[in-house]
């Protein structure tokens, strides 16, 4: 068999979010599949305006910051409303993977 894709689960503090992405991930071939959840913890500079912040992991804990790193995966799957976080990681992650 080939390769297991990898899928990180980015994982916050929403618990309802978080328990509908695991339960996504249980419905995967576990053959297929390698799933790794990211923690992530913000910071008071979280609350900074999206324009402010832009397209960078400021707000972010320096340990989730540092989890966010190669081998990058092949998915990536987050449950959220509105949250500009997971977008700017999503961005990053596929801009490593284009680049790497």
């Amino acid at each position: 068999m080939a390769d297991k894709k990898v899928l990180w689960i980015l994982a916050d503090n929403r618990t309802g979010s978080v328990a509908q992405a695991r339960g996504i991930a249980q419905q995967l071939d576990t053959e297929r599949y390698d799933v790794i959840e990211k923690k992530l913890d913000y910071t008071k500079l979280s609350g900074l305006p999206n324009f402010v912040r832009a397209d960078t992991l400021v707000g972010l804990s320096t340990a989730s910051k540092a989890s966010i790193k190669a081998p990058w995966p092949d998915l990536v799957l987050s449950v959220v409303g509105p949250c500009p976080w997971h977008a700017i990681l999503k961005r990053k992650i596929r801009r490593q993977n284009l680049f790497s």
